[in-house]
């Protein structure tokens, strides 16, 4: 698979996993926070994202060996993503809280997912996903704002994906397209 090819993959399949959890959020906020409380709400979205984005990330890795190392190592990196952004946007629920999290979170999720990887790849790696999780959060976060829900929170999750995606699909297949397994 091609760079190109692994970017297009990795958007289509974390944008399908955003799509579901702000479709919840679109649809059920309020009934998810009544009963499970904030933080029980953002632990199951966080739970939905793992499964659907690991199921659907873990095949860019190549080959079986390859996709189990995806399919632990991604969890791990979102989790530390998810856990950064949560914490920072608890303590500052606003958008300096936001742009703290989107920093530390993606931060760590880079760095988790591309242990192993070359100084420069691992540099590349982060900086695009820096800069496509920013412009798919808060572009998606304008469109909310400016068409409401449901329709702007499911927008939201759609430009979300699409721009920390195409950056995970890219990362993901660093080493099989380094192994020349293309």
């Amino acid at each position: 698979m091609s760079a190109l090819r692994d970017s297009v993959l990795g958007a289509a399949g974390f944008t399908a996993a955003a799509a579901i959890v702000f479709g919840t959020v679109a649809f059920g906020e309020a009934r998810m926070v009544g009963a499970l409380g904030l933080g029980g709400a953002y632990g199951v979205w966080v739970a939905l994202f793992l499964v659907v984005a690991t199921a659907l990330l873990a095949p860019l890795g190549g080959d079986s060996r390859a996709r189990r190392a995806i399919a632990v190592r991604f969890p791990l990196a979102f989790l530390a993503y998810a856990a950064l952004w949560c914490v920072a946007w608890f303590l500052r629920p606003d958008k300096l809280g936001e742009v703290l999290g989107a920093i530390a979170g993606t931060a760590a999720l880079a760095t988790i997912l591309s242990a192993g990887q070359s100084a420069r790849d691992r540099r590349r790696g982060a900086v695009v996903l820096l800069v496509g999780n920013a412009i798919g959060y808060f572009v998606g976060d304008a469109l909310h704002t400016a068409l409401g829900r449901p329709l702007g929170m499911v927008l939201w999750g759609s430009t979300f994906g699409i721009g920390t995606g195409a950056p995970l699909g890219w990362i993901i297949g660093v080493p099989r397209r380094a192994a020349g397994e293309d």
